[in-house]
């Protein structure tokens, strides 16, 4: 009996043994299966269309934005590069994605912050730099006159575009944390095309481009122009980038775009001569307006995840776009404005706070002979604003700067935004003040962008709030009544 019991033992810690080999065994053969071959060479190109997520400074005098390009091919060709180098040179590495990169003869290697993640909360890979540097030459080499035109001012670049020799002979991934790339020719041409400006890591996603429009749509569904949309870059001033859409559908209830910019960068717009900023365009979006009011505590809080002042206005709500304007806005000088350490000057020499500020006029005829009237004195100049401390700050500054002009300006506040709208139909407001806000569960609390429909051929006017005349003329010089300020913060 004591032997059997000793046989019974002996038995179940054999089985024992079996069971945890077997699950060793399994367990170490999934890991491998799973695990990419680091010392796999990866050559050929990626035809899969992503969104850009990350974007880094470069000079942006480099490119000429005032050519009529398609803001999604410039999207593709150039906002598809994510300045692996801050400058232009390529010798000064990015800190916030790059951690650093070693050159040796014709071979880069790149380690990657291995923090970086994208706005869907994946870690930035290798696997993701291959991929953009792959498609960043593709569309590079694929001697597009439009692309060669916009791309041509950049030094290197105009004998690989021309059809040069030189191009990526392979880039390897060391492990998922590193690249290599080889470069046949000058390495100097692939730092340069590594160094161009808003050179984007870009996050395989399920998103399609529609070729027809240069739109981009969800995987599976019909191309259609109710994508993300299409613009030309009509204008870039010293304060603003103009667009104008392409193919652009707007919902019945929606009368402007939304462009969401990344959190991360102090600055919302290239070509602000007021400060060395970063800028991107990180994702666009028709979606519905999105307001919070300063007077609710909610809205008040979505005031420091990036909110974007803008003078809203009559605009009719048309199926049709002719022409937008994206407002430029300092994101960290606006909440000094709001209350941050503010310094608030009439000093066109101080970074903008609110760079630009529009009041629209639905009927012109009406909007000159008010505006004429303004400037004579014969009437005040009446803005609305959410009753709320902080912004009667901001409104009374505003009535102070148009004063300094020699003009009388009203600021009338109301408890509820929609008392706000029927005042500016009804005429007894001409404009008012508001607030948007980033969705922090998609963009990361990034700084959302009032975008509104300026229409010039039904003989839309605008009043630019500039005390500088740095600012692109939309029509004719008529069409501006008068140059008014800008709200100033050191």
């Amino acid at each position: 009996m004591a032997r059997q019991s000793l046989l019974r033992k002996y038995l179940l810690i054999a089985t024992s043994i079996l069971v945890v080999t077997f699950l060793s065994v399994y367990l170490i053969q999934r890991t491998f299966e799973q695990t990419p071959d680091p010392t796999v060479q990866i050559t050929g190109l990626v035809t899969e269309e992503s969104m850009v997520t990350l974007v880094i400074q470069d000079e942006p005098s480099t490119l000429d934005p005032t050519r009529q390009e398609s803001f999604a091919e410039r999207m593709v060709c150039t906002l598809l590069y994510q300045s692996l180098f801050e400058d232009a040179g390529g010798s000064v590495v990015a800190s916030d994605l790059i951690e650093q990169v070693k050159e040796e003869q014709s071979i880069l290697t790149i380690d990657l912050n291995p923090f970086k993640v994208f706005h869907s909360g994946r870690r930035v890979g290798a696997e993701d730099v291959k991929y953009s540097i792959e498609r960043a030459i593709r569309m590079a080499n694929s001697n597009s006159p439009k692309l060669i035109r916009l791309l041509e001012g950049l030094k290197g670049l105009d004998k690989y575009l021309s059809g040069a020799t030189e191009g990526i002979d392979g880039i390897q991934i060391l492990d998922g944390n590193s690249i290599s790339i080889e470069w046949s020719g000058d390495i100097n041409v692939l730092k340069r095309i590594l160094g161009l400006p808003q050179f984007a890591i870009l996050e395989k996603t399920t998103l399609l481009q529609n070729e027809e429009y240069g739109a981009f749509v969800a995987e599976g569904e019909e191309p259609s122009i109710n994508g993300t949309g299409s613009f030309r870059i009509i204008a870039w001033d010293d304060d603003f980038l103009a667009l104008e859409p392409i193919a652009v559908s707007i919902k019945e209830n929606a009368n402007r775009l939304e462009i969401c910019f990344d959190e991360r960068l102090d600055s919302i717009l290239y070509g602000l001569r007021m400060g060395e900023y970063d800028a991107a365009l990180v994702d666009t979006a028709i979606g519905e307006e999105k307001t919070f009011f300063l007077a609710e505590s909610e809205g008040w809080k979505a005031l420091s995840s990036g909110e974007v002042l803008y003078m809203k206005t009559g605009i009719p709500k048309t199926p049709e776009i002719n022409k937008v304007l994206i407002l430029a806005l300092n994101r960290s000088s606006l909440r000094q404005a709001l209350g941050w350490e503010r310094v608030l000057e009439s000093s066109p020499e101080l970074s903008a706070g609110l760079d630009q500020m529009e009041v629209f006029y639905e009927n012109p005829e009406i909007a000159q002979s008010t505006w004429e009237q303004i400037k004579d004195q014969q009437i005040e100049l009446q803005i609305g604003y959410i009753q709320h401390p902080k912004m009667e700050l901001v409104a009374s500054t505003l009535s102070e700067e148009y004063r300094n002009l020699g003009i009388t300006a009203k600021m009338v506040g109301f408890e509820k935004n929609e008392d706000m709208e029927i005042a500016l139909k009804n005429g007894s407001i001409h404009a008012y003040l508001n607030t948007y806000y980033a969705d922090s569960r998609l963009y990361q609390n990034g700084a959302y962008l009032q975008v509104e429909p300026l229409d010039i051929e039904s003989g839309m006017k605008y009043v630019p709030l500039l005390q500088n005349e740095q600012y692109y003329r939309f029509g004719n010089e008529d069409d501006i009544p008068l140059n008014l300020s800008k709200i100033l913060v050191q």
